[in-house]
């Protein structure tokens, strides 16, 4: 099979999008297909698709390719690129002649998918990364105190454009139930649902270093060791971490780790300097000292109210990280007993009782539980294998249509 992914969302630092294309790209090629990622850079360049670390494993009977077009950074985050070679970008796609064009942003990627002929691929599909609605459009609003009925018809002319351009897919996919009734509600039609998924051989408890977790704790052993990781953004609400964690740290003895990068980096520092007991360590591309780390922790803390499935919830959960996380978007679908407690979106005060709820348990049965709990969490490869078959689903039902 022939699969393009065309993306706007592709950081030279990282993020959500850029390390499932990576993965993607790295399964793929093991199982014998061929995928071209498009996507915007710093420069024009054909190559092998890159993990973070070094060549991604490619060395399968299909081929993993990467193609980057030239654009201007983005002022809000300079790590990503704009993709204004939307002609360039239509050609790229025509001479590749895809199976399955797979469209990963609304914008720019989104116009150089469609105005490609029919002729040109088998079937079009959209993954759904970002609520970009509600998480930048609405909240604006309502931090200037719009009502959300005054809301709902500002934002009415977006969803309509969401329909034009979805409505030319042969599905939307999303990764939580959550999410496929919200925009079927917005009239979104063919919304599929695919759960994204974790490696498992990678994240897991028995990585868990209890040298490394002293020298982050300074030799205190009997201190609490707390991660948090993502994007250093707004929508990500890292004033509700530290407001969460300032509660705590007053009744118990911890240390928080923050693991990620970000356009709020800055302000994040300022943040962290505020407080001895919290250490920035930057955004870190090796994916197997991440999985040590969340492994080595006693408890994961969350507060973005906007995730569409939530990796690094996920990822902690896998490694046997406990999680403190809002009741809100996809991360209120995580419903592990014992290892998940969710809080009010944005309530600090609540999110401090939960996590002190859950210091308080027994650290080897916690981690007990959350071993259980990781088989409810789909793999990589349960992911692929489902989006594979839906590739091959809607190819067949194209082919009967063209007969």
């Amino acid at each position: 099979m022939r699969i393009v992914d065309v993306t706007e969302f592709y950081s030279e630092r990282g993020g959500g999008v850029r390390s499932h294309l990576t993965v993607k790209s790295q399964i793929l090629c093991q199982w014998g297909h061929d995928q071209l990622v498009l996507a915007p850079g710093p420069r024009s360049e054909l190559r092998d698709h890159l993990s973070f670390e070094g060549p991604a494993s490619i060395d399968g009977p299909g081929s993993a390719k990467i193609r980057r077009f030239r654009g201007p950074s983005v002022p809000y985050d300079p790590t990503y690129h704009l993709l204004f070679q939307v002609p360039a970008v239509a050609r790229a796609i025509r001479e590749a002649k895809p199976d399955v064009l797979e469209i990963h942003s609304p914008y720019l990627g989104a116009l150089a998918a469609n105005i490609v002929p029919r002729s040109s691929f088998g079937i079009r599909t959209f993954v759904w990364h970002s609520d970009f609605i509600d998480t930048y459009l609405r909240e604006r609003l309502r931090e200037v105190k719009v009502s959300d009925g005054a809301a709902d018809r500002l934002l009415a002319p977006f969803w309509a454009g969401v329909r034009a351009l979805l409505s030319r897919c042969d599905a939307t996919i999303v990764a939580t139930e959550w999410l496929r009734a919200k925009l079927t509600e917005h009239g979104v039609p063919r919304v599929r649902v695919v759960p994204f998924g974790v490696d498992k051989e990678l994240f897991r408890p028995e990585l868990r270093d209890e040298e490394l977790r002293a020298r982050y704790l300074g030799g205190r052993r009997e201190r609490r060791l707390l991660i948090a990781t993502g994007r250093f953004a707004g929508e990500k609400r890292w004033d509700v971490v530290f407001a969460m964690f300032d509660r705590i740290a007053l009744q118990a003895d911890v240390e928080l780790l923050i693991l990620g990068d970000g356009p709020e980096g800055v302000w994040i520092q300022e943040e962290a300097k505020k407080r001895p007991n919290v250490q920035l360590l930057g955004f870190e591309k090796d994916r197997k000292k991440l999985a040590t780390l969340l492994a080595s922790g006693d408890l994961f803390l969350h507060a973005a109210p906007f995730e569409t499935f939530g990796f690094g919830l996920a990822e902690a959960m896998c490694a046997g990280l406990p999680v403190v996380t809002p009741k809100a978007g996809a991360a209120a679908e995580f419903d592990l007993p014992g290892t998940v407690i969710h809080y009010p979106v944005l309530d600090g005060d609540a999110a401090s009782r939960a996590a002190l709820a859950l210091l308080a348990e027994d650290p080897e049965t916690l981690r007990a539980q959350a071993i259980e709990n990781r088989e409810r969490i789909s793999s990589v490869e349960d992911h692929y294998r489902n989006l594979l078959a839906l590739y091959e689903e809607l190819l067949a039902k194209q082919s009967r249509g063209r007969r």
